[in-house]
């Protein structure tokens, strides 16, 4: 669910799409036709501007001549909008070449371009909201454009907690303010990007939450979060790209509490949004409460591991509980985790519980493998050896490579033994005992068991017996001595 809004807002860095004549929606005034003006030096001008943007436009922004024939379109229409002979053109003039510096990437340029735009007393508060719009893409993509070569650092976005509040870099303030000074503005185009070229007004202010985030300002991005939500609460793509720096701005406080809450916050805006949407509309508000379902989990999730830290076991047993009743790809780890914490608050049938649904409904999870073992040995414990062996013969079925595989080969067989089902026992004992791995591991537990079988039953004594005295390293005192008498009855059989 994670997007970042910067990178997004400079995709207008390099497009080359298509336009029309006119300065924007937002002013009331096209370009001048130049073949409406007088001939001279004002007409040549125009018609040299048009024509190196229209060049830029058929080289493609993948070349570097596109930014250069656009760079020197940009400049023209700026220079024209303080000839007196166009005075009535002022604001497009500024608005379309700051529009054709951006694509040429030329940051300060256009920023200038724009500002003088901005603070034009005499323009439409339209196309001086305009202007401020083109000035904020100016400090987003000359902060970008300093990230990429090095001389600045990278906005760190991750939910790590962050330490309290640093001064921002002068380019990354320059952001802010240029978006602040937007935002203060009605601008009519502000909930769209005019051509795909510059960012949207929610763009912008997500870019300026993203730098307060980033420089530890976690109540003041979350207030501009709250505030670009509330203006714009129509616009899916904004809740979902505000959601994750939102519930950031939480847990890089370690606030597990306010990062669920917000969770049921943002999901409830989603449901009320969807719900008065129009129908092209809804699939995407759908999709947003989706996201925000799985961030319901993981925040439970988290909420859990910080109750488990903090020594309350039963309060996150019931978290993890809750996390995996939501879904998602956790709930595996969830019932795991809730289990654990189970045993720790001494209550270990609700953690036998938890197991047994984890073995029903994900038998395939890397971590039901564990819980399986300890599901087992809690039924031994119980005294229902019959379920422990039926326990620790799934695990061997499911997981015949595991590394506890010798561990669940000596207590099925042993669990068998308690249940009186002899035979079945023998069976076991005899496999764990010579097995070449298990013996290694422990050479006087594998012989122990091969006495066991022997003595189960005699059909398969001398098997067992003999296979018994043929093991090396044994230390222990009184399995040497059953493996001496194994070697007197062998002489018997």
């Amino acid at each position: 669910m994670r997007r970042l809004a910067l990178l997004l807002a400079l995709a207008f860095a390099g497009c080359a799409t298509a336009r029309s004549s006119g300065a924007g929606a937002a002013h009331e005034q096209a370009l001048p036709q130049a073949s409406s003006l007088p001939e001279g030096p004002d007409r040549d001008a125009l018609e040299a501007a048009q024509a190196h943007e229209a060049k830029g436009d058929a080289a493609g922004a993948a070349h570097d001549q596109a930014r250069a024939e656009w760079a020197a379109a940009g400049t023209g229409y700026s220079e024209l909008a303080g000839r007196p002979a166009l005075a009535e053109w002022r604001a497009p003039l500024r608005y379309r070449g700051a529009d054709v510096l951006l694509r040429a990437q030329r940051w300060d340029q256009a920023g200038e371009v724009a500002g003088a735009l901005a603070a034009d007393d005499k323009a439409t508060d339209a196309a001086r909201a305009g202007g401020a719009r083109l000035a904020a893409s100016a400090a987003i993509g000359a902060a970008n454009a300093a990230v990429r070569a090095g001389q600045l650092e990278k906005l760190d976005l991750g939910p790590e907690r962050k330490d309290g509040p640093r001064p921002p870099p002068p380019a990354w303030r320059r952001v802010v303010e240029s978006a602040d000074a937007y935002l203060a503005r009605a601008d009519p185009e502000a909930g769209r990007a005019p051509a795909g070229r510059s960012p949207s007004g929610p763009q912008i202010a997500l870019a300026a939450a993203e730098v307060q985030y980033a420089y530890g300002e976690l109540d003041d991005a979350r207030r501009r979060l709250d505030a670009a939500l509330d203006r714009w609460p129509s616009d899916p793509e904004l809740l979902e790209q505000v959601a994750p720096l939102y519930l950031a701005t939480y847990s890089a406080r370690g606030d597990r509490a306010g990062q669920l809450a917000a969770v049921d916050k943002l999901r409830a805006r989603a449901e009320a949004e969807a719900a008065k949407a129009p129908a092209d509309r809804k699939p995407a508000f759908v999709k947003v409460q989706d996201g925000l379902t799985r961030s319901r989990a993981s925040a439970l999730f988290g909420q859990g591991e910080q109750l488990l830290a903090d020594k309350k076991p039963a309060e996150a047993a019931q978290a993890f509980e809750a996390a995996a009743a939501v879904g998602g790809p956790d709930t595996a780890s969830a019932l795991h985790n809730a289990a654990v914490a189970w045993d720790q608050a001494g209550e270990p049938q609700r953690a036998a519980a938890v197991r047994e649904r984890l073995l029903r409904d994900y038998p395939e999870a890397p971590v039901t493998a564990e819980d399986v073992l300890r599901l087992a040995a809690q039924r031994s414990r119980q005294g229902d050896h019959a379920n422990a062996a039926r326990l620790y013969g799934e695990f061997l079925r499911r997981w015949p490579d595991s590394p506890s595989r010798c561990v669940a080969l000596r207590n099925v067989a042993s669990e068998l033994d308690q249940a009186d089902q002899a035979t079945d026992a023998a069976g076991r004992y005899l496999a764990f005992g010579k097995d070449a791995r298990c013996a290694k591991a422990d050479p006087s537990i594998a012989a122990r068991a091969l006495i066991r079988a022997g003595r189960i039953y005699d059909a398969e004594a001398k098997d067992a017996y003999g296979a018994a005295t043929s093991i090396e390293g044994i230390t222990d005192p009184d399995v040497k001595a059953q493996v001496s008498d194994a070697k007197k009855r062998l002489k018997g059989l």
